[in-house]
Parts: C-alpha cells; sequence; structure tokens
C-alpha cells in the first residue's frame, strides 16, 4: 500500500513538471505549465446528504456534463499534458447516464481514470464493461452499520447493503478478469461512528478490497450545514482504534490506511510554506454546470474561476487571462488560513516549496 501514497505526493515522479515550476518566474512561462490531475464533477446531483459535505453550498443541481460536452473537452486536456482525472466533485459521479461511455472516451485521449463514488450506483453492468479502463475507485462509506450509514450519510439505510453487495460484485469482477484495478473504501473519523470501524473494517477486508482510508474530518469554510466541530483527535480512542484495527486487520491483502500526515497537521502548529505553487499550475477543477477552477476547495469564489467548458475550450481557458489573474491573486492576496490543512495539494505544496527555498542543507552531498 505505501505505493500509492495516499497520505503523500507522487510530484518527484514528475521531475520534468517541477522543473519548468520552478522556473517558471514570468507569466509566459507560468501560462506554458502543463497540468497533472483534474477533477471533473459528470454530475452536480447526488443521492445521498452527508452530514460532513463538504460542498453542499453547491446545491446538489441536477445537472450532467454530457459526452457531447466532454469529447472535445478531454481531447483539449489531453493536448495540454493533462495526464489524470478523478471523477468526484459536485455531486455523484456514477448518476449521470453517460458515464460508462465517458470513461472510455478518457482513456481514449490517453488520460488516467479515477472514481471517489458512494458506489450506489456501482452496477454489475458498469463493472463488466468498464472495471478494466479505471486505475482505482474509492468509495466513501462511513459507517460499519446500516442504521449509523443511513443517519451519517442521510440516505435509506437500504443504501449500505446495496453499497457492500456492489463493491463485492467489483471485486469479484477484478478477480475474474485479473484486472489491477484498485478498489478500496474511506471513511472519516467522526464522533459518531468510531465504535464501528471495526464492522467496517471487516466488511472491507472480508470481500477482497485492497484498504480502509481513515480520514480526520476538516471544516471547509463555504458549507451551509454545521458539520462537525472541534473533534478532538488527540483523544485517545482515535489512535487506539487506528492501532487496533492495523493490528487486526493489516495483512499483505489489505491495508488501514491512517491519514497520519493529516491527522498531526490538525493536531500541531506546523509553520506552513507561505505560497500555494500548486494552485493554478498542477491542477483543475471543473463543476457540474462546466465552470473551470483552479482550485476545487474553492468553488464558487471568481477569483479561482478560469472559464466554462461549454463556452471556450480548455486549451484556452487554461492560458486566459482569467489564469493569470487568479495566479496574480495566489501570489499577493490568498490567505492560506482560509485553505485547508489538510489541503490535497498540501503535500504537493510543501515539497515544491522546499525545493523553490532549498530548506535543506549541504544540497550537493547526495
Amino acid at each position: 500500500m505505501a505505493n500509492f501514497r495516499i497520505d503523500s505526493h507522487k510530484l518527484a515522479y514528475h521531475p520534468d513538471r517541477v522543473t519548468k515550476i520552478l522556473q517558471a518566474d514570468t507569466w509566459e512561462k507560468y501560462q506554458s505549465l502543463q497540468p497533472i490531475y483534474a477533477e471533473v464533477s459528470t454530475s452536480g446531483a447526488c443521492n445521498h446528504r452527508c452530514t460532513f459535505c463538504s460542498v453542499d453550498y453547491i446545491g446538489y443541481k441536477s445537472v450532467f456534463l454530457s459526452l457531447e460536452t466532454l469529447k472535445p473537452f478531454l481531447k483539449g486536456c489531453s493536448s495540454i499534458g493533462l495526464k489524470s482525472i478523478m471523477f468526484a466533485g459536485d455531486g455523484e459521479p456514477l448518476l449521470n447516464p453517460q458515464i460508462g461511455q465517458i470513461v472510455e472516451e478518457t482513456v481514449n485521449n490517453g488520460i488516467d481514470v479515477s472514481f471517489t463514488t458512494n458506489a450506489v450506483r456501482l452496477t454489475e453492468d458498469f463493472c463488466e464493461k468498464h472495471l478494466s479502463s479505471i486505475t482505482w475507485i474509492k468509495a466513501s462509506v462511513n459507517a460499519g452499520s446500516s442504521d449509523l450509514y443511513g443517519s451519517i450519510h442521510r440516505t435509506s439505510n437500504k443504501d449500505f447493503d446495496k453499497v457492500w453487495a456492489n463493491l463485492a460484485t467489483a471485486s469479484s469482477i477484478r478477480v475474474k478478469y485479473k484486472l489491477e484495478t484498485a478498489l478500496g473504501i474511506q471513511s472519516l473519523l467522526l464522533p459518531d461512528n468510531i465504535h464501528s470501524m471495526v464492522e467496517l473494517a471487516d466488511r472491507a477486508s472480508s470481500i477482497g478490497l485492497d484498504y480502509l482510508v481513515l480520514k480526520p474530518y476538516v471544516h471547509n469554510v463555504y458549507m451551509n450545514q454545521p458539520g462537525y466541530h472541534d473533534i478532538d483527535y488527540t483523544r485517545s480512542v482515535y489512535a487506539e482504534t487506528i492501532s487496533m484495527l492495523k493490528d487486526r486487520f493489516a495483512s499483505s491483502s489489505f491495508s488501514i490506511v491512517s491519514r497520519e500526515n493529516a491527522l498531526s497537521k490538525l493536531l500541531g502548529e506546523e509553520v506552513r510554506y507561505s505560497t500555494c505553487y500548486s494552485t493554478p499550475s498542477l491542477w483543475f477543477y471543473v463543476s457540474g454546470n462546466g465552470d473551470v477552477y483552479a482550485c476545487g476547495a474553492h468553488v464558487g469564489n471568481k477569483n479561482f474561476l478560469l472559464g466554462n467548458i461549454l463556452e471556450s475550450p480548455i486549451e484556452n481557458i487554461w492560458v486566459s487571462d482569467k489564469r493569470k489573474s487568479c495566479l496574480d491573486h495566489v501570489l499577493n492576496d490568498l490567505d492560506l488560513s482560509s485553505c485547508r490543512r489538510t489541503c490535497r495539494m498540501d503535500e504537493s505544496n510543501k515539497y515544491l516549496h522546499a525545493l523553490k527555498h532549498h530548506e535543506i542543507s549541504h544540497l550537493n552531498f547526495i
């Protein structure tokens, strides 16, 4: 599981892109940087209303990105050097009725595909046809019992059994066709669910999944709902639960992945880098209505809005004046205290900051 580096970053394996970021001291150089990764919301709608949902403020709108819209977009993504897309975002990606065709179109453009999903719509037919084209699927399952699952995901308790049946089917199909697709689940560690983690890990390992990722909750400043405030992750129950789960369930075929870096950032007073070097250079986010943002954590903030794929090709959006304006905002005005300490790009930012500012002594003594 260490090879997945879920709690770290993989920028060291893209030295050409890193070098160009470090050398980008003018807009002309920055303009030509190639993104590595994107998150795309194929659906604005969602079939759950999770108590922890960080994008509730977007409104769960019943909008879908069509295959017709995404065909030129994906071709454009390939032309600007994009390497991977995670389908997730505003809503549940598998609700898009054309999602299978979208997966194949993405792969045909040389772009790796992954999903973060609640897995209610992870059907046998979808897996039979498309699992071989997907690099990994991570299902969000935040409880070990149906009652608790229904309460936290704010959905029918019946979805719990449906999700596990779907994941078991996906696991069986992976074995049947000897696929390399990684299959796992993730759960936030919450006061509500901490006592059900044994049941969750037991189910995941028993059906042949690869891992269970345990994450801390981090509040999004844009959220409408109260979510969870002031969770005390220093309480022994959290560390003891993680340790117990690793001792009991970790094996050569199944891992308990605790986001220890993320936890330490919440608990410590670590001095952060002064600039976000990942935005708008390494990645972008496409909302369900086609809006392109330089950062998925700031959807709705006009300072990060680059354009809309229904109005302009992504190739033009990526080199546009709006992206230059976003860069100016990030370099000169962005208050990093408004960003999550566990931001998806935090480890990449730390890595780039260290390289740019040479924070390692005696560099030449390799």
